[in-house]
């Protein structure tokens, strides 16, 4: 009982105490809050009357310290002090002051320079770093209260005092601060009448404290007593609680354990979210797709790409309706349907379609949604949007590339940069028969031939790594191992650094077009009922037969052979026998010849032979009696035995003439001779050709007058489009008015102005008058779209010759256009120089095509090599195409031919409705003959065609 009393004692003591320093404790922190709350209001008032007063203070002193502040940004410190406007402006401050509690004032610029004050000694010290300057200089009011033992005011040393200090800024007219203004007033009494107020009620709390003290400690004995009455039950009660407690302890602490880990783990989970965002905020500005989270079609947050990839501002596309970005509300509301519908399924919605920009400009976009949670479908959804508008012209380039190269009729090969296959199309499967599965991996040597040797192969890779480009033609062998002939094209590819890549080639069978070349050209060069050398080969064979036997001064023999009678047997056995009649001459005739001699048809019942290297007239005797014992035995055809006679006459080279013509002529000439003696002999040439040659002299000096009196004139024959029915153009044809043989025609003149050398100036002047003439019929209205000059060799030849008719052309205002110049095939086997010029015509632009065609000798490679455009087939073809067979076939396979180069065919010589209706239906282009109108002057072409149709 005594322990307990004891332990009663002892905490009612310590309740006094501890209540009495409480007690003690709140008085003097209501003591301290007071006194804060009262300093603080004295400063705020204090604060108030200083800027009034520096106001009235500044707006009276200003326009003589607005100088001082303008010039103390260039003068010294110390000379501040002696300013003269420093006594004037403290005696204007003084008589302010009086009256009033300021006991200071001090004026700084903009550098922290003390430019004024009341006391002298503070004039020129810097205060840059004073915190009230800073503050001020800032645009800001503030203020401080500080006690000081002693102040320096203006009315002298005053002691134990308390000031307020405010630093105001000083604005000009334009609100700009210039300088900053101090102002510190005496605020003692102030504080005194404070501190009394303080004392007061501190006192008043404390005594207001130690009633409750004491009212309280009556409360705690009363209770004391009651807790002593039943502190014996709770003793009691207290045992059974602290079971209780012990175990909810054990439980709560548990729990808080439990709690804490959670605690803990949702901490980790909130800084694992933080990166995440920070993360995902990262990289959605990084990509490069636009990223927008959408609410019911509204943008709620989208990345920087997204704004850029629609022409917006940063932040302009939040809060907007997504359906703007669709080309149509239509389009908008499918797209919709569908992603909604996948979305609400938890699916992913993906589809491309055209978006627009906001400035209007449509494109190829595309996009890929998901909901944000499958549950939550209307929470929102996130939507990723690609320009997709360059891959898709890629796909639309590569879709192009793959039709092409998988329809292409040429066929493909690609390979890498060591030839090894990487792709080949179906036209090369076609043309070779390896399916692309047996020469992927492989290198095109599986289709060599053998045929070109390591020479050319060495010269293609030359091409290749020089120009990145070889083109020609190749024969190669296809998988059955046939030989085939290809025009291939090879194309290098490289890469970004410049290397080699791949190899494209490209190459198209011409075996076709071989056998159209070959047949061709031997209906061109031969007869075709006895397959024997037309007139064309043999002239070519005569040509160079003479050409060796000049060189190694030997002699040869022409032999013309014509039948007797032959017409005879057509008119009564028919034509068939005749022909049947005629090879089998033929082939006798051919028999009784070595290999090295040649014989040809030259038509009808004619044939013609070349023997090589006679003795003499002897010799040249011996084998036309070879040959007219062709015909002492009778003929056996159909049933009929048939005896033919054949007259033959012979000339000798070089005694008999030394060109082609002169020799042909001259065996025609004896053959006539031997005819007249009674047929069924031969006859030998006899030279009289003195008329003939003063003849051709007395030409020739004529023909040098005619161009120096300008006595051709030209006549032009139109060219006619055989589907339009059009006239396309003219052929200027020139004629030469002969003083006393009247009008000539080109046969009669040209071939001696080619001799001469003549026809270079007689070409020039064509070319000029047809030039002239175009200008002329053009201004008169008559636009003609292009007129036609024949153009020789010697031209050709011709240093500048592209120049000049480049200058004749500007000179007559023409377009190259306008121009066609018409070429024969001899020029086809002619030198380089003359391929040059034809290349620098072509460059030019003028339309170049080959006449005469059929006529000549020349080279389907040389044909295929020249920039021509046009193929005139030669009028004796098409003089008898509507009845004789061989020339309608050999006409037919000359505009198969030019279709399959690609040039235009044009027939000469067309006369009747039969022709053009043939020459169409074969696919010619045009035409030209007697048919549309013969050769007329340039007024009465004018006059025909100026606004003709045929």
């Amino acid at each position: 009982m005594d322990a307990s009393n004891a332990r009663s004692f002892n905490l009612r003591h310590y309740y006094s105490v501890i209540s009495f320093g409480f007690i003690v404790v709140i008085a003097i922190a209501l003591g301290v809050i007071s006194h804060h709350f009262a300093v603080a209001e004295l400063l705020s008032l204090s604060e108030q009357k200083n800027v009034a007063m520096a106001t009235t203070f500044r707006n009276s002193l200003w326009p003589d310290v607005a100088e001082m502040v303008r010039r103390s940004h260039s003068m010294p410190a110390g000379d501040l002090k002696t300013a003269i406007d420093i006594p004037l402006l403290r005696q204007r401050a003084v008589s302010l002051m009086n009256g009033t509690n300021v006991a200071k004032i001090k004026i700084y610029n903009l550098d922290g320079l003390t430019i004024f004050s009341t006391k002298d000694e503070q004039i020129g010290e810097m205060r840059r770093n004073n915190p009230g300057f800073a503050t001020a200089a800032a645009g800001r009011v503030i203020s401080e209260l500080t006690h000081r033992d002693s102040v320096d005011a203006f009315e002298g040393v005053i002691e134990n005092r308390d000031l307020a200090s405010s630093y105001l800024p000083v604005l000009d007219d334009r609100q700009r601060i210039v300088a900053v203004f101090e102002l510190s007033s005496d605020v003692t009494p102030f504080v005194l009448q404070m501190q009394k107020a303080l004392v007061m009620v501190v006192a008043s709390v404390v005594g207001l404290l130690a009633l409750l003290y004491a009212a309280l400690h009556f409360v705690v004995a009363r209770a004391h007593r009651i807790i002593q009455t039943q502190r014996s039950k709770l003793e009691k009660s207290n045992e059974q609680l602290d079971a209780r407690v012990r175990d909810r302890t054990a439980a709560l602490l548990e729990a808080n354990r439990v709690l804490s880990e959670k605690i803990i783990e949702r901490r980790r989970a909130e800084e694992e979210t933080k990166r995440l965002l920070i993360e995902k905020d990262a990289i959605l500005n990084t990509i490069s797709e636009g990223v927008a989270f959408l609410k019911q079609g509204t943008v709620l947050t989208c990345n920087r790409r997204m704004e850029e990839l629609f022409g917006f501002a940063p932040g302009e596309f939040l809060g907007k309706r997504s359906d703007r970005l669709y080309t149509d509300r239509n389009a908008y509301r499918a797209l919709a349907r569908d992603a909604y519908a996948a979305l609400r399924k938890g699916l992913s919605f993906h589809r491309e379609t055209q978006l627009v920009r906001k400035d209007g400009s449509i494109f190829w976009g595309a996009l890929t949604g998901h909901a944000l949670t499958s549950e939550r479908f209307k929470g929102g959804s996130v939507w990723v949007f690609a320009d997709i508008s360059e891959r898709k012209k890629a796909e639309e380039r590569m879709r192009l590339a793959t039709k092409v190269f998988e329809n292409t009729q040429e066929g493909v090969i690609i390979t890498n940069c060591d030839t090894q296959v990487l792709a080949v199309n179906k036209a090369f499967t076609e043309v070779t028969g390896y399916l692309e599965e047996e020469v992927l991996g492989k290198t095109p040597r599986i289709l060599h031939s053998g045929r070109q040797d390591k020479a050319f192969y060495d010269e293609m890779w030359s091409a290749l790594d020089q120009s990145g480009q070889w083109k020609g033609e190749i024969w190669n062998r296809r998988k059955s191992g046939e030989i085939y002939p290809e025009w291939l094209s090879i194309s290098t590819v490289r890469n970004d650094r410049g290397d080699v890549s791949h190899y494209v080639g490209v190459f198209s069978d011409i075996t076709e077009i071989k056998r159209s070349q070959d047949k061709v050209s031997f209906l061109a060069y031969h007869d075709p009922l006895t397959q024997l050398p037309n007139r064309l080969l043999f002239n070519d064979r005569l040509a160079q037969n003479i050409q060796r036997a000049t060189r190694e001064k030997t002699i040869f023999a022409v032999y013309f052979i014509d039948l007797d009678n032959f017409k005879n047997v057509n008119d009564s056995l028919g034509h068939h026998v005749g022909d049947r009649l005629l090879r089998e001459v033929a082939q006798q005739l051919q028999s009784q010849l070595r290999k090295a001699d040649t014989i040809g048809r030259l038509g009808g019942d004619e044939f013609i032979v070349l023997v090589n290297e006679l003795d003499g007239p002897r010799g040249a005797a011996l084998v036309a009696e070879k040959l007219a014992a062709v015909f002492q035995q009778p003929f056996s055809l159909e049933g009929h035995e048939l005896y033919v006679t054949a007259s033959i006459g012979i000339c000798l080279y070089p005694t008999d003439g030394g060109d082609t013509n002169t020799l042909i002529r001259n065996a025609d000439a004896a053959m006539y001779r031997a005819k007249g003696y009674g047929k069924n002999q031969f006859h030998f040439y006899e030279q009289e050709m003195t008329a003939y040659a003063l003849e051709r002299l007395e030409l020739e000096s004529a023909l040098r007058k005619a161009i120096i009196n300008d006595e051709f004139l030209l006549c032009y024959q139109a060219q006619i489009d055989l589907q339009t029915h059009q006239v396309v153009g003219a052929e200027a044809l020139v004629r030469w008015n002969h003083p006393q043989l009247g009008v000539l025609e080109p046969g009669k003149f040209i071939p001696l102005a080619e001799d001469s050398g003549l026809i270079t100036h007689l070409g020039e002047w064509v070319l000029r008058a047809a030039c002239r003439q175009m200008r002329d019929w053009r201004s008169a209205g008559f636009d003609l779209p292009k007129i036609a000059v024949n153009l020789s060799v010697r031209q050709l030849e011709r240093k500048g010759f592209a120049r000049l008719v480049a200058s004749i052309l500007h000179e007559h205002e023409l377009p190259a256009s306008a121009l066609e110049l018409e070429i024969t095939e001899s020029v086809l086997m002619q030198t380089e120089e003359a391929f040059e010029v034809i290349e620098e015509l072509d460059k030019l632009g003028i339309q170049l095509s080959v006449d005469d065609f059929g006529t000549g000798y020349s080279s389907l490679s040389y044909l295929k090599r020249l920039p021509v455009r046009k193929l005139k087939i030669d009028r004796s073809f098409i003089t008898d195409v509507t009845e004789d067979g061989n020339n309608e076939a050999i006409v037919r396979a000359m505009i198969a031919m030019a279709k399959t180069l690609g040039l235009n065919a044009v027939a000469e010589g067309v006369e009747t409705k039969a022709q053009v209706d043939f020459l169409r239906n074969a696919g010619c282009d045009h035409a030209q003959g007697y048919l549309f109108g013969r050769p007329v002057t340039s007024d009465a072409f004018a006059s025909v065609w100026g606004e003709t149709t045929v």
